[in-house]
């Protein structure tokens, strides 16, 4: 324990994981009550000092948890989770020996919370992932997803990736997707576009892997995909389609007017294919 402590107060933070994973239940107890002061006491320095400790502090935490509600409060922590790289990877080490049902519980935890950037999504869909169990569906987690599938678009250099490319091998979409559609507030991410005339965007992406789910018979988890392909045809006849409609009632997170604008609502619009299609 005093390993772990010594390694926290000059903020080793690589050096964390491994020194959680040594020590026992009981260990890990007593550890955690001198953690919980040290976090106490750091809320008084300086916040160069905060910053050389956090990242340890924040692994040291998780790891020394034994229940996953305490888990999640402590990685969840304000105070916890600096400007910088947050130490996710780590706390993923730090918590490999702990069974697969605690993990599921505290990632399901965790997506209730607002953690809602693209490392919390990857962090949480780990924890899924080592749990064995499906990722959890919250508004929070939709928002690190679109931010992640949007970053993903320029992995591959200057050249910008289609966006339907990234959707259609995302393992998530046919989970996540449809809950854009039950959102009060859309991400950021959803309501951005170049231009009107384009279709490189949510909207015209969506609908692509929408028309090839009716057109393949690929499964989808949501009625609403089903409507996009059975109103298929109401955008031609002078009616709005199922997916203007939604989409144009509702305003980005970030406020951004693009989803409401006349732009937005025309490239909606072109959601919906010529022929309507039964999936």
């Amino acid at each position: 324990m005093n390993d772990l402590l010594t390694a926290v107060r000059a903020g080793a933070h690589r050096d964390v994981p491994a020194l959680v994973l040594k020590l026992d239940r009981a260990g890990r107890k007593a550890a955690l009550a001198e953690l919980k002061e040290l976090r106490k006491e750091a809320r008084g320095w300086d916040w160069q000092r905060q910053d050389r400790v956090r990242k340890a502090l924040h692994v040291a935490g998780a790891g020394c948890h034994t229940g996953a509600a305490g888990c999640a409060d402590w990685i969840g922590g304000r105070d916890l989770r600096g400007w910088s790289r947050s130490p996710y990877p780590l706390i993923l080490v730090a918590l490999g020996d702990r069974d697969p049902a605690w993990l599921g519980d505290l990632a399901r935890r965790l997506a209730a919370k607002s953690l809602n950037s693209e490392a919390e999504f990857t962090f949480i869909s780990e924890l899924a992932r080592m749990a064995g169990t499906p990722i959890p569906v919250t508004d929070s987690l939709v928002e690190g997803w679109t931010e992640r599938v949007s970053t993903a678009r320029w992995h591959g250099g200057s050249r910008r990736t289609p966006l339907v490319g990234i959707l259609r091998s995302d393992p998530h979409v046919a989970v996540l997707a449809p809950r854009l559609f039950e959102m009060a507030e859309l991400p950021a991410q959803v309501g951005w576009y170049e231009t009107a005339d384009s279709t490189d965007h949510w909207p015209g992406a969506l609908r692509t892997l929408a028309e090839e789910g009716c057109s393949t018979g690929r499964s989808w988890p949501s009625g609403a995909w089903r409507g996009w392909c059975a109103g298929a045809g109401r955008a031609t006849s002078g009616s709005s389609s199922p997916c203007s409609s939604s989409w144009a009632s509702r305003r980005t997170r970030s406020g951004s007017t693009s989803a409401t604008g006349w732009g937005w609502r025309r490239t909606a619009s072109r959601w919906s294919p010529a022929t309507p299609r039964t999936c």
